[in-house]
């Protein structure tokens, strides 16, 4: 049998290894509460702190923000009494930052 032909291992092997290349990202799957909950954190941040400082810490930095505002959820302190917004969307954002500066090392 020719490799090409439909039936072909070879030729469904070489296909399946394009089609998994080919496969975009999809921001679009992304909880849009999540993602506005997000913004409003990072807003909030942003003006407490100019300038994106948080590009200067540590991954682990953030993974200990992330798991206070964590524990803060889980004890049921849900709302963080300086921002007013969810622990758990802050939590959210400090894992995006640790992603963020994984992905960018």
């Amino acid at each position: 049998m020719n490799c090409w032909h439909r039936d072909s291992p070879v030729r469904k092997a070489i296909y399946a290894e394009a089609v998994a290349k080919a496969q975009k990202s999809r921001p679009d799957l992304f909880p849009s509460k999540a993602m506005l909950l997000s913004g409003d954190v990072l807003a909030f941040g942003d003006k407490k702190h100019p300038g994106a400082p948080w590009l200067k810490m540590s991954i682990a930095d953030h993974l200990a923000a992330s798991q206070r505002h964590y524990l803060q959820w889980q004890t049921g302190d849900v709302v963080d009494s300086e921002s007013g917004k969810s622990h758990l969307a802050h939590a959210l954002v400090r894992l995006a930052m640790a992603v963020e500066l994984e992905a960018t090392s």
